[in-house]
C-alpha cells in the first residue's frame, strides 16, 4: 500500500504510462485512449480523475519554486556576492533568490540583485532556464550589463565584488 506522503513518479514510454511510487512498492499502468474534441481533433491528454482512480491514491500537484539569478557584467568582470545566510554561508554566487507571491520575474531579479549587492539593474534579458526536479525548482537566469558598478553589499551578503572572467 502506498503511503499518502509518498510522491508518485510517472514515466511515459510511448503508451502506456507507467506510474510507480518512489519506493517502488506499487505500480500503476495507465493506458492512453485517444479522445477527440468537438472539432474532430485528437486530444492526447489524460483525464486526471481517471488516473486518480486507477492509481488508488490522490494526485498531489506541487508547483515548483521559481528562483531568479542575475549574471551582471561590467567591462569583462562579473558580479558575485558572498552569502551571509545558510545554506552555503561564505560561498560566492551570482545574486538571486526566490520569486515572491504575485511578483514578476524582472522585478524579482532586480530586487534580489539590489538587496544582495546594492546594484540597480536597468536592462535585463533572459539568458537561461534550468529545471531541477529533484529540488522542485526552476531557475531562471537573467543577463545584465552594469552601467554603474557602485557595489554596496546588503544584509544577505558578507561581501560583493566584480571578478575577472
Amino acid at each position: 500500500m502506498q503511503r499518502r506522503d509518498m510522491p508518485t513518479v510517472c514515466d511515459r514510454v510511448d503508451s502506456p504510462v507507467v506510474c510507480r511510487s518512489v519506493d517502488c512498492s506499487s505500480v500503476t499502468i495507465l493506458r492512453e485512449e485517444p479522445h477527440y474534441t468537438s472539432d474532430e481533433q485528437r486530444d492526447t491528454g489524460f483525464n486526471t480523475s481517471e488516473f486518480a482512480r486507477a492509481s488508488c491514491s490522490p494526485i498531489e500537484h506541487r508547483l515548483p519554486r521559481v528562483v531568479v539569478r542575475c549574471i551582471a557584467q561590467h567591462k569583462g568582470r562579473v558580479l558575485l556576492c558572498q552569502r551571509a545566510d545558510e545554506p552555503r554561508r561564505g560561498f560566492w554566487n551570482t545574486p538571486g533568490g526566490f520569486l515572491e507571491s504575485g511578483e514578476i520575474l524582472r522585478t524579482a531579479v532586480t530586487r534580489e540583485t539590489l538587496e544582495e549587492s546594492g546594484v540597480s539593474l536597468d536592462v535585463l534579458k533572459l539568458g537561461f532556464i534550468y529545471e531541477f526536479p529533484q529540488l522542485n525548482e526552476i531557475v531562471m537566469t537573467f543577463l545584465a550589463e552594469l552601467q554603474d558598478p557602485s557595489i554596496a553589499p546588503g544584509k544577505e551578503s558578507l561581501d560583493a565584488r566584480l571578478f575577472e572572467i
